[in-house]
């Protein structure tokens, strides 16, 4: 069918076809020497074992063991049925088992399969025994008259080994309470997004919809889950807007305002899988929008992950000229807002291997993927850290460590804006599936922790949740680092990256803007920001406080970053034409009273003349400075007295 995907899009090739190539590159070695003559004379044995063979080329490895049996029941000594068996074992993942079918060729022949020491040091270390692994490929490199081809092998798994038990006696992560059934199940189940606050997680489930995997038999979907308290809630489907198939791979701005996924075999799509786009209006999204050719390919496009500012979009695809497998792409939001041509990471990034699952942490420097070509390697895909350095290039990338990764499969990582979670998408030991684990990642390998704004705004007389429009300034530059709307119970949840100074203003039909500063330069870096933010309508008396105007010291002199501010209250004079407003000036307790008096009149005047100078009637704004007469706290602390320094708008009465 049209709207159905051609293939699941979490892995760019079926893993299966994977696996199964693999086996046949490293162990064709070994299956060649079965052309040769076989060393029973019993034709009972021959006949079981020829059977065997064939029935393992086809995989249907239950009748090849069955066969096996019989061939050895006729030949206890029979070479290569043991090792067929040993073989066949390994497809069906009974590796302890395998290791002594392997060992039984070894005491019956210790010359002539030289492979089958690779091939017990590879099970070893499947299991995560890496150093029983070590000990195998040590004794091949020990053997006379090797093959230059499994000498070369053998001295990079050995390289494998050695690193990976590293990793295994230096641990890099503090493993957490892995979530329990309300998040996994016997279904796959991918990370995508864990909510700035840390109380939501969305995650595609990935189900078989009978036991073969056919196309147009896997059904992907979004899942949500709330925390409460300590603890999740039961996942439900996230149903963000009307999808046509199979969609996974979900990911957010970090405002929540727009949403990009996956969506596999859609009308209209380039590929196999595209990544498509929507938006947050009026408390609801838009409809999916496919990203265009500049990103999308006629093959497979998936997993994006957004820069924090917005910037860039870094993705996982499969198209012709990367490095190998799927290699991970980047796009580049143009001043236009259209995203420029996809380009190639780079082989400091991609290998032969497959890249997949990005994911940028909110500290906008941290970048983790998933790889099965990195040379320093735990299993058949761990995870990986990049660092963004000063000129914008990715770093190269080291492996995030045990126990995060392991002998099995890890996919995708994401990481809370706090950087105390790590959360891990694996299918580990004897798992047949994926599920999401948790970990507290160690300092070299964490991300710099970000905090976080929890806002929501209210109507001040009715308390109720308004729906409003929010920008924040980075007042260094003057420039939006992040706009949008409330959602839809009235919260703002936004990231404050560490060293720098923003405004905050937020403004809805009928209401006065509020503002608020935020200087984070030498916050505490887990400092969380819980705002209440009330919102009143113009009346008569009801006063504001500008937040965002700045003087220099002891100066009536307006600083540039007072701009914003000053603009947003000339856009609301005028459009409410009516209005007549007071500017008052305040200081702290601090210099003498003469001085302090002057100098509130002065800084009023002069929010009043560039409200002027831009175009307000001067009959309609008056100015007044109040010294340190009127303090909002108490003036014994840095805190308060910076409270205290204020400027202020009030509307008058018709009479004043």
């Amino acid at each position: 069918m049209a709207n159905q995907p051609a293939k699941p899009q979490i892995h760019a090739y079926p893993l299966k076809l994977v696996i199964f190539l693999i086996f046949i590159l490293i162990h064709s070695g070994l299956l060649a020497q079965l052309a040769t003559q076989l060393s029973t004379h019993s034709r009972k044995a021959k006949k079981a074992y020829t059977q065997a063979e064939s029935a393992f080329y086809l995989q249907n490895y239950d009748n090849a063991l069955k066969n096996i049996e019989d061939a050895l029941r006729n030949d206890p000594k029979f070479v290569e049925a043991w090792l067929l068996k040993a073989e066949t074992l390994a497809e069906l993942d009974q590796r302890e088992d395998a290791i002594k079918s392997y060992q039984m060729v070894l005491s019956l022949d210790s010359t002539s399969y030289q492979p089958v020491y690779l091939s017990i040091g590879e099970l070893w270390m499947m299991q995560g025994k890496y150093s029983s692994g070590l000990e195998w490929f040590r004794r091949f490199l020990l053997l006379e008259n090797k093959s230059k081809s499994l000498e070369y092998k053998a001295m990079e798994l050995l390289i494998q080994a050695r690193f990976a038990d590293s990793l295994v006696k230096n641990p890099s992560a503090t493993v957490l309470p892995k979530p329990g059934f309300q998040i996994n199940s016997p279904a796959d189940e991918y990370i995508n997004v864990v909510r700035i606050d840390g109380k939501q997680l969305f995650f595609t489930r990935k189900n078989l919809l009978s036991a073969n995997t056919e196309v147009n038999e896997i059904q992907e979907q979004f899942f949500i889950s709330t925390k409460q308290r300590d603890d999740w809630d039961t996942a439900v489907p996230f149903q963000f807007t009307k999808t046509l198939g199979n969609h996974g791979a979900l990911t957010f701005s970090v405002d929540g305002q727009m949403l990009l996924f996956s969506g596999c075999g859609w009308p209209g799509g380039k590929g196999s899988c595209d990544l498509y786009k929507s938006q947050y209006n009026n408390g609801q999204w838009s409809d999916p929008e496919i990203l265009g050719a500049r990103i999308n390919s006629e093959q497979w496009d998936s997993q994006p992950a957004l820069m924090p500012d917005g910037s860039e979009i870094i993705f996982a695809s499969n198209r012709k000229g990367g490095f190998g497998g799927s290699d991970l792409y980047k796009s580049v939001l143009l001043e236009d807002g259209s995203w420029s041509a996809a380009v190639n990471l780079g082989n400091q990034i991609n290998t032969e291997g497959n890249e997949m699952s990005p994911f940028v942490h909110p500290d906008g420097k941290s970048l983790y993927f998933s790889s099965g070509g990195q040379p320093e390697t735990m299993g058949k895909s761990d995870i990986y850290l990049s660092r963004m350095d000063l000129a914008g290039r990715w770093s190269k990338p080291i492996n995030v460590g045990y126990p995060v990764n392991s002998p099995g499969e890890e996919v995708n990582l994401i990481v809370s804006a706090d950087a105390s979670t790590a959360y891990v998408s694996s299918k580990k030991g004897d798992n047949t599936h994926f599920d999401i684990y948790t970990y507290r990642l160690g300092d070299h390998v964490a991300p710099d922790p970000v905090t976080s704004l929890e806002a929501v705004v209210l109507d001040k007389k009715s308390s109720k949740p308004l729906n409003a429009s929010y920008i924040l300034t980075e007042l260094s530059n003057l420039q939006p680092l992040y706009q949008g709307q409330t959602l839809n119970d009235g919260q703002i949840i936004l990231p404050l990256p560490q060293g720098r100074q923003y405004a905050l203003h937020v403004e809805s039909p009928g209401y006065l803007f509020n503002s608020f500063h935020f200087d984070m330069e030498y916050q505490n870096e887990k400092e969380v920001f819980k705002l209440i933010i009330e919102l009143e309508k113009p009346e008569a008396g009801i006063a504001i406080v500008l937040n965002n105007i700045f003087f220099d010291l002891n100066s009536s002199m307006l600083k540039k970053e007072s701009e914003n501010e000053l603009n947003m209250l000339f856009t609301m004079l005028q459009k409410k034409p009516e209005l007549k407003i007071e500017i008052s000036g305040h200081t702290d307790s601090t210099g003498g009273q003469v001085f302090n008096q002057s100098l509130s009149e002065e800084r009023a005047e002069a929010v009043r003349q560039y409200l002027i100078m831009q175009g307000i009637d001067k009959n309609r704004i008056t100015s007044r400075g109040y010294g340190s007469d009127k303090p909002v706290s108490s003036n014994e602390s840095e805190v308060g007295r910076a409270q205290n320094r204020r400027t202020e708008m009030r509307i008058l009465a018709e009479d004043e």
